[in-house]
Formats: C-alpha cells, sequence, structure tokens
C-alpha cells in the first residue's frame, strides 16, 4: 500500500459485555474451533494494525448489520 492509501477491512467488531443477537454465532464457533479464528474489539484491531505499521484511523458501524469498516493508513 503506498503511504497515500488506506486499508479497509469489513470485520466485525466485538464490544465488550455488550448482548449481540448475531445469527453468525454458530458459524463464528466453527470458524474459532476448526480454524483457530478470533474476534476482535477495537483495541485489538489497533494493537494488530501497529504490529502491521498501520495506525487504526476509525471504525465505523454498518447500519443493519453486525459488520463495521475498520480503516488504517500506514504508519
Amino acid at each position: 500500500i503506498p503511504p497515500h492509501g488506506r486499508l479497509l477491512i469489513i470485520e466485525e467488531v466485538v464490544v465488550p459485555r455488550q448482548i449481540v443477537g448475531n445469527p453468525h454465532r454458530f458459524i463464528d464457533l466453527e470458524m474459532l474451533v476448526h480454524f483457530g479464528g478470533k474476534e476482535r474489539t477495537q483495541t485489538d484491531y489497533d494493537k494488530l494494525m501497529r504490529s502491521a505499521r498501520f495506525a487504526l484511523e476509525r471504525v465505523v458501524p454498518i447500519n443493519g448489520s453486525f459488520f463495521s469498516v475498520i480503516e488504517a493508513v500506514p504508519a
């Protein structure tokens, strides 16, 4: 990604202690058990981005969805 580029990730961002009626939980459970996947909070994404030399710019929830757009820029 060039210095002026942006990284966009569409993913669920877990909010600690928030109850979510997500119908995809069984799919998430399968992903976690079989593939070693991980659900992440905004803090987790911030740490992940920094470890990859990116700076987390913002997290924008998608209306009517369980997903958010995670936006990062090269650090």
